[in-house]
């Protein structure tokens, strides 16, 4: 990991952003409703949940989905890595950060550079959206640092 002070606040500024960004997307959405986004249940999905995946729930946004409560649940210590698990549980809480990193930056790096350059405008979007791209955002940052071996934890 990297000894400066600054690289080490901006990968904590990374994890709050995601575990901040994954909780309100959650909330937002409706925790029932998460199952829905996740299993491509379009029927069931209301036109809010519609309205902060952009118009449509894709393949991207189903990952992001997983993503969040895998956040949420890791970073309140529900889930971990552990002996206990098994091995490929283990690799997914490993390489989820940066495997959400690369998703981000694919599918969402118009709106992640709109954030890290300060143009982003929290007004134009929906609360859901702005979860979105918060949780996206510092998914980014932490897939980024994770990919050069800056692992940190909250």
């Amino acid at each position: 990991m990297s000894k400066s002070p600054v690289v080490n606040q901006i990968i904590t500024l990374g994890l709050l952003l995601a575990f901040v960004g994954s909780a309100w997307l959650i909330v937002d959405v409706g925790v029932g409703e998460t199952l829905d986004v996740i299993t491509d249940d379009q029927g069931n999905l209301s036109s809010s949940t519609i309205t902060t995946f952009g118009g449509d729930v894709g393949f991207a946004d189903r990952i992001v989905m997983i993503g969040s409560w895998l956040t949420v649940l890791t970073g309140i210590g529900a889930l971990s890595v552990s002996g206990t698990n098994p091995r490929v549980f283990n690799q997914i809480l490993k390489f989820y950060p940066l495997i959400l990193g690369l998703i981000g930056f694919i599918e969402f790096s118009d709106v992640v550079g709109e954030m890290i350059g300060g143009s982003y405008d929290f007004d134009a979007a929906s609360d859901g959206q702005n979860a979105l791209n918060v949780f996206i955002t510092g998914s980014v940052i932490t897939g980024a640092a994770s990919a050069l071996g800056m692992n940190r934890r909250l």
